[in-house]
């Protein structure tokens, strides 16, 4: 029987994972910091990451979802990149980009995607479910590699040189992988349509 993938409100995990964000005591200890290092060197603070992963909590806790395909994962990810984040160093205009950088990162640690051959279950998609959740659904559905590396290049833009550098596969192995997650892609979402329409005729 297929698995069907839970997809939730994004309240619950800022509920469960509130200790990664830093708490309102620690914003006024790090305030004076936080003010001088932004005027000064325009870098993000910790504070600065703390606010964009609860602003962006939904995005950031999907793209961890399509890339681990699974739920309980994703959240591992998502709790690891805020972590992580935290750490700063990076220009204010490089910030989302520095937390998809580590959503990636962690979601790699979690999967090993380059040494994970064992082809996954098929998920069953909710008739009702969002396009969001659909895509989450059917990505979980790839294997692991050719699923990190359609979200990366396809949905998040990297490079193929990047995708192999972070994956730590070779070059070569990207655009036959991407290739097939495509038409793997593609094939599902044709039977989807199917049963969407057989339901709608029912």
């Amino acid at each position: 029987m297929p698995q069907q993938l839970c997809i939730f409100d994004v309240q619950p995990l800022l509920n469960r994972y509130h200790g990664v964000f830093i708490t309102a005591e620690d914003k006024l200890l790090f305030a004076r910091h936080d003010t001088r290092a932004s005027k000064e060197t325009n870098y993000a603070t910790a504070t600065d990451f703390c606010d964009l992963f609860k602003k962006e909590m939904g995005r950031y806790y999907l793209l961890a979802l399509m890339l681990t395909g699974d739920a309980n994962a994703a959240e591992k990810c998502f709790a690891a990149a805020v972590e992580s984040s935290q750490s700063g160093g990076v220009f204010s205009e490089w910030a989302h980009r520095w937390a998809t950088h580590n959503i990636i990162k962690e979601a790699i640690r979690i999967v090993a995607p380059a040494q994970d051959t064992q082809p996954p279950e098929r998920k069953a998609v909710r008739w009702n479910a969002s396009p969001q959740q659909t895509m989450a659904t059917l990505l979980g559905s790839l294997p692991a590699l050719a699923r990190f590396i359609y979200v990366m290049s396809v949905l998040e833009k990297y490079s193929d040189r990047e995708c192999a550098s972070f994956l730590g596969c070779a070059l070569s192995e990207i655009r036959p992988a991407r290739d097939r997650a495509v038409r793997q892609l593609g094939k599902m979402a044709e039977q989807l349509d199917g049963e969407c329409k057989l339901r709608a005729s029912a």
